[in-house]
């Protein structure tokens, strides 16, 4: 399919004008603009912390996760900012499919990386309490099986609807989800 019939089936499916679309993009560039701020400053605030009170320390889980979550946000947020803040014209819908779905797998371990930081908080604040720990960890890991099933599954689902729109400069996906509304 052409990069332009895709976009007229974009549109259609999407249920909005193009002046909507555009101010949603516009808005999606100025969030853009801020994740990356918000970056900066949490990574110029507590790198200070960062290198006195974790780098020190000996590898771990934990220290991995933290280093892990650090780097992956600064790839995906860098990566998206260069087709949502338009840094750039012209992508290839190999690109735009490469960018999406790596940011959706991306977040996903991101947030399980998080996660699992936070349940290793909650075992210290609990102690020995060993039945509550077990089963925080076999929730933990039933909850990311399950999302990383729907993450694969709706990837698969969604790569050949992935394109990179030359009207709005912009990657894009054929689909509304019902999810959404009308």
């Amino acid at each position: 399919m052409s990069s332009l019939s895709l976009e007229l089936q974009a549109l259609r499916e999407s249920h909005e004008t193009l002046t909507d679309l555009g101010k949603h993009i516009a808005a999606g560039r100025w969030l853009n603009a801020c994740a990356i701020t918000i970056l900066c400053y949490d990574t110029f605030l507590t790198l200070s912390d960062e290198v006195e009170l974790l780098w020190p320390k000996k590898w771990s889980l934990i220290k991995v996760f933290t280093h892990l979550n650090r780097f992956l946000s600064l790839v995906f947020i860098s990566l998206n900012a260069v087709h949502l803040v338009a840094l750039r014209r012209g992508f290839s819908n190999l690109f735009c499919e490469v960018v999406l779905v790596s940011t959706g797998f991306g977040a996903f371990i991101g947030f399980a990386a998080c996660n699992w930081i936070l349940l290793a908080r909650t075992k210290a604040l609990l102690g020995d309490t060993r039945w509550i720990n077990h089963l925080l960890v076999a929730y933990y890991l039933a909850a990311y099986a399950a999302t990383g099933v729907f993450v694969t599954h709706t990837s698969v689902s969604l790569i050949s609807k992935i394109f990179y729109s030359n009207t709005m400069k912009v990657c894009a996906i054929v689909l509304r989800p019902k999810s959404m509304g009308k």
